[in-house]
């Protein structure tokens, strides 16, 4: 009998919105970067490179190479081929505008 094991992700994840360039061997588009850790991303673009796809993913200066490792309904999961660490994509990231609403957010309060 086979047995699936299911490892939970231990690298913090970052919630952001920043737009970035993906390029595959399918695809070259902009997408959104909807949340970042170490070892990868989660990516909303108009098109789903293949699953198993190579990427580059390119933010202002900083440059990561990984591959496509699940596509659904506009949003891309992705593995980097290395830790992103040190002077890199995720330090980047860290001097970008993040735009969430508060949890208690009310739009009356607009008005």
């Amino acid at each position: 009998m086979n047995q699936i094991t299911m490892t939970k992700r231990n690298p913090k994840r970052s919630s952001l919105f920043v737009k970035a360039w993906l390029k595959a061997q399918t695809c070259e588009q902009e997408v959104r970067i909807r949340n970042l850790s170490v070892d990868g991303a989660l990516l909303e673009g108009a098109e789903a490179p293949q699953v198993f796809e190579t990427f580059t993913l390119s933010c202002g200066s900083s440059q990561v190479n990984g591959i496509v490792v699940w596509a659904k309904d506009g949003r891309i999961g992705v593995e980097f081929s290395e830790p992103v660490q040190g002077e890199s994509l995720l330090e980047a990231f860290q001097t970008q505008l993040r735009v969430s609403a508060p949890k208690t957010f009310d739009p009356a309060e607009l008005s």
